[in-house]
Parts: C-alpha cells; structure tokens; sequence
C-alpha cells in the first residue's frame, strides 16, 4: 500500500438482532481506536434470506466522499464484485483507488481497476490496530 497519511478509517458491518455482547463489543473497541463503524441491522427475508445492506452503505459513501473532494485515494478493504461500478467512478474523478483483498476472495474486475493492489494474505503480520 502507498505512504500516506490515514485520515479516518471506516468499518461497515451488520449485527444482529438482537446483537450479539461480543459484536457489540468488537463495534466499540473499534470506536475507542478511531474508527468511524456503521452498523447495519441484519434483516431476515422470507425463505430464511438474510439481507445485510452493508455494501449499499460503502457504495453511498465511497461516492458520497469522492464527489465532496474527502480524500486523494479510496483504500477499499474487499474483494466484493459489488464495488466495480463505485470504483470506475471515483477513478474517472481522477482519485486513486487501492484494494485489498484476500487472494480466495477478489473479483477479477475489481482486481483489474485497482490503481494498487494488495493481498491481505500477504501483509496481515504488518497490520496493527494501535
């Protein structure tokens, strides 16, 4: 990943309901270290489908942040083909955008639009929550 300075990082997730101590527990130890953590409620649809809207959420912010001129590059933490349109996006705006993903889990077209791109795999003994 590129130098540069860490603004504000955002953790998307969905907790249960009612949530689990321990989600409950992981949300806020994030929060105490800086992060900015959006929780979405799970949803049970019929057929025991399970809807998390937590991509539409990182979608809406990625372009919401990059068309008020937040950040100089988006450092997008998935794999997920989901994200490939909102990337185009903000790379016609001329920002950078980084993925990170784990090597079983990266959309090939996700990978291909990615200004830099890095495996978890590869970097996770570097990562620390300070």
């Amino acid at each position: 990943m590129a130098a540069g300075r860490l603004i504000r990082p955002y953790f998307y997730c969905s907790i249960g309901v009612p949530p689990d101590p321990q989600q409950l527990k992981f949300r806020d130890s994030l929060g105490f270290r800086g992060f900015t953590v959006i929780t979405k409620p799970l949803k049970l649809r019929p057929h025991g489908a399970v809807e998390k809207g937590v991509d539409v959420s990182i979608v809406i912010d990625m372009l919401k942040f990059a068309f008020l001129n937040i950040f100089d590059v988006c450092i997008l933490v998935s794999g997920d083909e989901d994200f490939v349109e909102a990337v185009k996006i903000i790379k016609e705006r001329g920002m950078n955008v980084e993925i990170v993903s784990f090597k079983h889990n990266i959309s090939r077209d996700l990978r291909m639009l990615a200004d830099r791109f890095t495996y978890i795999d590869d970097i996770l003994d570097k990562v620390q929550i300070i």
